[in-house]
């Protein structure tokens, strides 16, 4: 935004793939400073198998972002209203695109109605505070930003791992300072990580399966069994504090532990 509490009516963010920061000049040193999750990517063998990316899922099937069609860079854009969502995706074009950059895919998003996910159940209920900005003042579940920004103390109590450089690197003094008194310029600090992937989800085939579970097992109860899996009922309630129905008092609940009361985990 811009330091402030107000809100833009647009955001523009942009995300590199580590072989888009070697394609633009990034040194060895600097991109062997990544985790090894960015380093590598998510189409390696050992990735694929740990995924589930197998048969029909293959990273070679993909439609962007596997071994044939590897994927540099990611811009994302959001806009209150559809008219500015043109305007700026038009103004970038004019910016960007002037034969520099191949767009392999553009992909619209919106929220589903109702704040639903794909399968029926809310969504976004439950979003981590991050200590330090102004809305999670005073709560005393906030995380420190080094779990989720670079360059800042995580939980547990140490500065979260990202690539530094020689400040011969940086001639311009752009880069903040290592807070941790190396001499080095910090290359990630207030920068993060993104994964992002395209999956197809079937809702019809999932309630299929659910409903054929349910009456395997006897409960003929298809969205209890499903609420069981997710951990909340379509309307938001969690199971441990509404194990036998959903319950709208608590649909946007979120201060609650498991094993107080579910000890024994069959609520959830």
């Amino acid at each position: 935004s811009n330091g402030t509490s107000s809100r833009a009516e647009t955001y523009v963010h942009i995300a590199f793939t580590h072989n888009g920061l070697r394609r633009l000049g990034c040194p060895r040193s600097v991109l062997d400073g990544f985790s090894n999750e960015f380093r590598f990517g998510m189409t390696t063998a050992h990735r694929r198998r740990v995924l589930g990316d197998t048969g029909a899922s293959d990273p070679a099937a993909w439609d962007w972002g596997g071994p044939s069609v590897p994927v540099d860079a990611v811009l994302m854009i959001y806009a209150r209203d559809d008219t500015a969502l043109a305007d700026q995706v038009d103004a970038l074009q004019l910016d960007l695109f002037s034969g520099a950059v191949r767009v392999l895919d553009a992909l619209e998003t919106t929220w589903l109605p109702g704040g639903k996910e794909h399968f029926g159940f809310s969504d976004g209920i439950s979003t981590p505070p991050m200590a330090g900005l102004s809305k999670a003042s005073g709560d005393d579940s906030a995380i420190k930003p080094g779990e989720f920004v670079l360059g800042y103390e995580n939980e547990y109590g140490r500065i979260t791992p990202r690539p530094l450089v020689d400040p011969r690197l940086d001639p311009y003094e752009r880069l903040p300072e290592d807070t941790e008194g190396s001499g080095k310029r910090d290359f990630g600090r207030n920068g993060t990580y993104l994964v992002f992937r395209q999956m197809s989800q079937d809702v019809p085939l999932f309630w299929q399966s659910v409903e054929e579970a349910a009456n395997a097992n006897g409960t003929n109860d298809p969205v209890k069994l499903a609420a069981k899996m997710v951990g909340r009922w379509p309307g938001g309630a969690p199971l441990t504090l509404a194990p036998d129905r959903d319950d709208p008092d608590f649909a946007r609940a979120t201060r609650f532990l498991y094993h107080g009361k579910d000890r024994e985990g069959r609520g959830c």
